[in-house]
């Protein structure tokens, strides 16, 4: 069986342990980096088939590793945020995002959106 790979980038470490814990549990392969540059080097290792990312971390935000992670491969993202206005929002979607998800978030749905997206963009990383 070929095994899904998220990758998840968030400085919010409990978020972090969390969803890298639930997704574990209903199958996917996690690779987990509290920040940009953190999950730059694990994509040099391998590359994920989503990644799904905040936007507001120290360093480097959402959109500047949304725009490094595309030059890497055609990667789904989705942002999953505090980050609620329209004009980010729209912009997420327009420039790097399948999906857009506002904090606080309900677990289910967040899984259904993902299952969505690899279903649409499955093999478009490679």
């Amino acid at each position: 069986m070929d095994y899904v790979t998220l990758l998840l980038v968030d400085d919010d470490a409990d978020l972090l342990r969390l969803l890298q814990r639930r997704l574990a549990t209903v199958g996917y392969e996690v690779m987990a980096a509290g920040g940009g540059r953190q999950a730059l080097l694990a994509i040099e290792r391998r590359l994920p088939d989503l990644a799904i990312v905040d936007i507001l971390m120290p360093e480097m935000d959402g959109f500047q590793f949304a725009a490094e992670i595309k030059k890497r491969g055609d990667i789904p993202i989705i942002f999953l945020t505090s980050v609620g206005d329209t004009q980010t929002r729209i912009e997420g979607i327009r420039r790097f995002a399948e999906d857009y998800v506002i904090k606080p978030f309900d677990f289910g749905e967040l899984l259904a959106r993902v299952q969505r997206v690899l279903r649409r963009t499955a093999g478009s990383a490679a």
